[in-house]
C-alpha cells in the first residue's frame, strides 16, 4: 500500500514549495482569472454604448453594427470587403452580407479596380458618406457620456492601458508560454528518480 503522505513529501521541494509546475497552474489560473475580469468590463462597457448609439440611429433603421463599415470606410482607407473585416475584427462573410445591405440600401457603390480586374473597391456615396459622419457624431456624443467625470488624464491613461493590452497581448503570452516551458523542462532534468513505492504498477 502506497503511503500517500511520504509520496507527497517526496515530491516536495527541499524547501516544503509545491513543484514549480503546480506554481505555473496557479499563475495561469490567477492570470486567465485576471483577462476574464477584463473581458467581461470591456464587454459591458461596448454593450452599453452600442444600445446608446443603437437609440440615435433607430430614426435611420440602422444599428451601430451594420452601420460600422460605413465608418471605417469614412475614416480609413478600407476600400474593400476583406480590408473593411479585417480592420472592423469581423468574419468577412458576415462583412459581405452587411455590405451588400448597405449597397441596397444606397450607401456604399462598388466600382472596378483600373490595375486589377479582379478587385472590387467599394465607396461611400453621398448618403452613406452622410450617414457616417452622423454615425461618427453619436459614437463620439455615447462616449463623451459614458466618460462624464473622467478627466482628461484619466481617459489618456485608459486609453494607454488599452492599447498596451492591444500591441503587447502576443508578445506578453509568448514569452510566458516560453518561461513556463523552459522551467518545466528544468523541473524535469532535476526531478529525482521515482522510489519504488512511487513506481507505476503494471
Amino acid at each position: 500500500m502506497i503511503d500517500t503522505h511520504s509520496t507527497a513529501a517526496t515530491r516536495r521541494s527541499p524547501l516544503g514549495r509545491e513543484p514549480a509546475a503546480n506554481q505555473d497552474l496557479d499563475a495561469d489560473a490567477s492570470a486567465a482569472e485576471s483577462l476574464w475580469e477584463v473581458h467581461t468590463l470591456l464587454k459591458h462597457v461596448v454593450a452599453s454604448l452600442t444600445q446608446e448609439v443603437d437609440r440615435s440611429l433607430a430614426r435611420e433603421n440602422l444599428t451601430l453594427a451594420k452601420g460600422m463599415p460605413l465608418l471605417l470606410m469614412l475614416e480609413s482607407p478600407c476600400t474593400t470587403v476583406t480590408s473593411i473585416a479585417r480592420c472592423g475584427h469581423s468574419n468577412p462573410g458576415a462583412m459581405t452580407r452587411t455590405i451588400f445591405e448597405l449597397e441596397e440600401r444606397g450607401m456604399i457603390s462598388r466600382a472596378r479596380s483600373i490595375d486589377d480586374r479582379r478587385v472590387v473597391h467599394l465607396k461611400l456615396t453621398r448618403r452613406g458618406r452622410r450617414v457616417a459622419t452622423t454615425l461618427r457624431a453619436l459614437v463620439k456624443a455615447a462616449a463623451d457620456l459614458h466618460f462624464a467625470g473622467f478627466s482628461s488624464h484619466d481617459r489618456q491613461a485608459l486609453m494607454s492601458y488599452l492599447q498596451r493590452l492591444t500591441l503587447d497581448d502576443v508578445r506578453v503570452f509568448t514569452s510566458r508560454q516560453e518561461s513556463r516551458d523552459a522551467r518545466r523542462a528544468t523541473t524535469q532534468m532535476e526531478a529525482p528518480p521515482l522510489t519504488s513505492s512511487e513506481a507505476p504498477l503494471t
